[in-house]
């Protein structure tokens, strides 16, 4: 798959991506993307079986978001922004009040999400008329995510990609879920945990994760799942999450800087984060109950060890209440400390400066 017309699939956004994932179907298989900058405006999601692996010079880019200049009125169909050149007809973009509120202040009413028509310029045509008035100064951007795992898929790998999330300087848009290199979602509930068999086997392997609004890698009820070897820099949210209902996962020799925290497990056990380099992120190593997950077995046996945490904002290591049987050791911590709540755990021979 190529850029400059020598593949069997080309283009410059998801589409020959897209398409490749449709002829691999159900049997599987391998891509290789040969280099360019691809722009994601709708997610991509994996299935069982599928690897994607890239190499130097391939980028895989959620477009910028950007602001309106000039206010528009209940039912225009028309939105002047300061830049739609990475914007495209026929995709799905999400308007977010000025600032960094989510909600639109006056009624609290959600985001909007409208199709664009059309792009002229830069002025954004809408497929319909604007059910509000949006101001000057409101956010526009894409919501999706890059890559996505759901339902109970299995053995999917991404390896060698260079992802990059779009973040603008002075342009605050939410993330958590939405915004991420990937989102591995199995199906559960807070109060009755795992609906379905887990995702197993999802490998992050090589690859260099950038500027995300959302998470680099966030996995819940993920079985196995591993992130190593990976560069990651500069997120507004979490670099590496091992979420709910996650067990046997792995983050190990990451290079993780200015995030949120480098690697955050919460409400799974039987984890290991070893050999990681974290820098100047809110919390090096978080361990943390989510209170509205009854379940036992959360948050233990999870184990800590050989990390280098670097000028936390915050903790270096941090576990939380009802966080126990947990292994931290020999993992070297220069400033934030170590805390720990509970007294059931095991915290030795760590280098505190």
């Amino acid at each position: 798959m190529a850029q400059d017309g020598t593949g069997d699939l080309n283009g410059t956004d998801e589409t020959p991506i897209r398409q490749a994932l449709a002829t691999l179907g159900k049997a599987g298989g391998t891509i290789v993307l040969k280099p360019g900058t691809y722009l994601v405006r709708s997610v991509l999601r994996l299935r069982s079986n599928v690897a994607i692996e890239g190499a130097e010079g391939v980028v895989l880019r959620l477009p910028s978001p950007t602001v309106t200049t000039a206010a528009a009125a209940k039912g225009q169909a028309l939105l002047q922004v300061a830049s739609a050149a990475e914007m495209a007809a026929g995709t799905t973009v999400e308007i977010c009040p000025p600032g960094r509120k989510t909600h639109f202040p006056k009624d609290q009413e959600q985001p909007l999400r409208l199709k664009l028509q059309a792009v002229e310029g830069n002025r954004l045509r809408l497929a319909e008329p604007l059910p509000r008035a949006v101001p000057a100064g409101s956010r526009v951007g894409y919501r999706n995510n890059v890559f996505f795992v759901g339902g109970s898929d299995k053995n999917i790998t991404l390896k060698a990609l260079t992802i990059d999330g779009g973040r603008a300087k002075g342009i605050a848009m939410p993330g958590h879920t939405h915004r991420c290199a990937l989102l591995a979602h199995g199906r559960y509930s807070y109060g009755h945990g795992p609906q379905a068999p887990p995702i197993e086997n999802l490998q992050v392997l090589d690859c260099t994760i950038r500027d995300c609004y959302g998470r680099a890698a966030a996995m819940y009820l993920v079985v196995r799942g591993r992130v190593e070897r990976c560069r990651i820099a500069n997120l507004r949210d979490e670099a590496i999450d091992f979420d709910h209902f996650c067990t046997h996962c792995i983050a190990t020799r990451n290079h993780v800087t200015d995030a949120a925290t480098g690697v955050t497990i919460n409400d799974g056990s039987y984890c290991l984060v070893e050999h990681n380099r974290l820098e100047r992120c809110g919390v090096g190593v978080t361990v943390w109950w989510w209170h509205m997950c009854p379940q036992p077995n959360l948050n233990v046996e999870n184990t800590i060890r050989h990390n280098t945490i670097l000028a936390p904002r915050r903790a270096g290591i941090s576990l939380g209440r009802k966080c126990v049987r947990n292994i931290v050791i020999r993992n070297r911590v220069d400033g934030g400390g170590i805390q720990v709540v509970e007294t059931d755990n095991v915290v030795r021979d760590n280098t505190l400066q």
